[in-house]
């Protein structure tokens, strides 16, 4: 497969690749399929690199704005661009998320349900918004009447797909965020 020859379509950069967001790369070759072959890059701490579905795998600690710099170098050393990234703040932190974000046309954060507490979560959210070109999708819960759960990645994963596809940069919730004192512990 050559990369930048016109065989392959927009480039994915996802971040908690073989955790959280592992069903992601599945998603991402389906969305994309008919405007040529997506190319899937995932990232991980490496732990469990070999979960989910991507074309080049990379085992790095994303937390680091630097190790987050030289992945994107031998991204373009090898011709490979970033249309997209994808992250979970989980497994990036702020710094490091603005160095890969910058490098897209287009990013999306994957925040955990601590960002909607009301005492200062949409303040703390605000570190994780470095481009106008950012989509937040906020990680909620499911169910109710003491019977609440977190989401599945395959759940969370279906929701980031949607994000990835609608480039407004609007903000998504996986499930739900209210009330608050009834999120799972």
């Amino acid at each position: 497969m050559a990369i930048g020859s016109g065989l392959v379509g927009s480039t994915y950069v996802v971040v908690g690749a073989s955790g959280i967001l592992a069903p992601l790369g599945r998603s991402l070759f389906r969305v994309r399929e008919g405007e040529g072959h997506p190319f899937r890059v995932g990232i991980s701490r490496g732990s469990r690199l070999a979960e989910g579905d991507w074309d080049r795998r990379f085992a790095l600690d994303a937390r680091d704005p630097r190790a987050v710099r030289r992945m994107l170098a031998d991204l373009r050393s090898d011709g490979v661009g970033v249309d997209v990234a994808v992250g979970y703040a989980g497994a990036l932190s702020p710094e490091s998320w603005s160095v890969l974000a910058r490098a897209a046309a287009h990013a999306v954060i994957v925040l955990p349900s601590r960002f909607a507490d009301p005492l200062g979560g949409e303040e703390a959210a605000a570190a994780w918004l470095p481009t106008r070109a950012t989509t937040r999708v906020l990680l909620g819960w499911a169910g109710g009447d003491g019977d609440v759960r977190w989401h599945t990645p395959e759940e969370i994963s279906r929701v980031v797909a949607d994000a990835v596809l609608d480039e407004r940069a609007e903000p998504l919730t996986v499930g739900r965020v209210t009330p608050w004192s009834e999120r799972p512990a």
